[in-house]
């Protein structure tokens, strides 16, 4: 038997979207300005994941081309009426977690990473780190119940 998956108009689907990558981001930022204000663990991180340092330019790069990407898929995914509120809450959560730690290295040169669990294979990370993951496992997710329920690819 074939699921069906609740699929909300293109206006719900942006407002979603806007919604929750806006969320992601203030909430980050909330943290991050709470820690960096009032004291408390933080490392300027001026690498990308897990430290590894990256030029300045090659980020600002990779973000450009990966926000031109995503805008890509968004505007099939609406040409093609293939909405879903999992993709909607799955972009949003990556979308605001890479735009919050944009911003930061924008204003401070480098991202504020504050949460540290000891755990030695863990780094220290931060909520948009944690939205980013979520968001890419959400939407590996979604893509993998798609193909195996439609047999289509989004």
């Amino acid at each position: 038997m074939q699921q069906k998956f609740a699929q909300p108009n293109a206006f719900l689907f942006l407002i979603l979207l806007v919604f929750g990558t806006t969320s992601t981001l203030a909430i980050d930022q909330l943290l991050k300005y709470k820690i960096r204000q009032h004291g408390g663990f933080y490392i300027c991180n001026q690498g990308i994941s897990f430290g590894l340092p990256i030029r300045a330019e090659l980020f600002w790069l990779i973000l450009a081309i990966f926000l031109l990407l995503e805008i890509t898929y968004i505007i099939r995914l609406l040409k093609n009426n293939r909405l879903q509120f999992s993709l909607a809450a799955a972009l949003s959560l990556v979308t605001g977690g890479i735009l919050s730690n944009g911003l930061d290295r924008y204003i401070h040169g480098c991202v504020t990473d504050h949460i540290y669990i000891k755990v030695q294979f863990l780094p220290v990370f931060n909520f948009a780190d944690i939205a980013i993951f979520l968001g890419f496992c959400l939407f590996y997710i979604t893509l993998l119940k798609n193909d195996r329920h439609t047999g289509d690819k989004l």
